[in-house]
């Protein structure tokens, strides 16, 4: 079977209800099924907690703060 991938655009800064939902979603599905990558577009939100937790289960790309 062929697998889904995900791609997650925009991280917070804080962890909120989003970030929680992401992880959540993280841990619980069948990663032989569906892979999820993320793209932070926003220097600040590099959370120490929130970053190693999504880093050890997926692929994180950063870009440069397009506010910049």
């Amino acid at each position: 079977m062929k697998k889904l991938k995900v791609l997650q655009i925009g991280l917070s800064h804080s962890c909120g209800g989003i970030e929680t939902f992401l992880i959540n979603t993280l841990n619980e599905i069948d990663k032989e099924i569906i892979e999820m990558d993320f793209i932070n577009v926003f220097e600040t939100a590099k959370n120490e907690w929130f970053y190693s937790e999504i880093s050890s289960k997926a692929k994180i790309y950063n870009l440069p703060d397009y506010r910049k």
